[in-house]
């Protein structure tokens, strides 16, 4: 499937009682197909087949989740890099659910964050992360061009 915009759409959730955080990161299967045959340098298929046949090759889990810790990068507060391990991921069609976990105390608020996913094969692409708190939710959004930028304080309500 070829389409006319490159998005990707990024919940990032974070959970007080734990300090257990989530980022579901959705992307289409044709653009991440793309991106982890490149970063591998090898194929990876995704288009054709069905979830379940995904869900089960570590060969292509690993291979995504080598490719995201290059381009979706946590750090905390103070500065410092924040782990974000592999969780798995979900096909449904022509879209792809993939989920990082790490534990973020504190919180999501002043966290920073670089979401460079396919900015390296598309110039226009651009990736929206939604943070969700108890306190409300915020966004950020990157292009090709952006750096680090820092979760500000929830919208009240929302």
């Amino acid at each position: 499937m070829t389409h006319k915009f490159h998005v990707s759409v990024s919940q990032f959730e974070f959970d007080p009682r734990t300090g257990k955080t989530t980022m579901v990161i959705r992307v289409f299967a044709d653009d991440l197909e793309n991106a982890i045959t490149r970063h591998a340098g090898r194929p990876f298929p995704l288009l054709g087949r069905d979830g379940g046949e995904i869900g089960k090759d570590q060969a292509l889990h690993g291979a995504i989740y080598r490719y995201l810790q290059g381009r979706v990068e946590l750090r905390s507060r103070q500065g410092r890099p924040v782990p974000l391990r592999w969780g798995g991921l979900e096909a449904r069609s022509d879209l792809v659910w993939l989920y990082l976990e790490t534990r973020l105390p504190g919180g999501i608020r002043g966290a920073q964050l670089r979401h460079r996913l396919f900015c390296e094969i598309f110039e226009d692409q651009v990736n929206i992360v939604n943070a969700i708190e108890s306190e409300g939710t915020s966004g950020l959004l990157f292009d090709v061009d952006d750096d680090f930028k820092v979760f500000q304080r929830p919208r009240a309500g929302s």
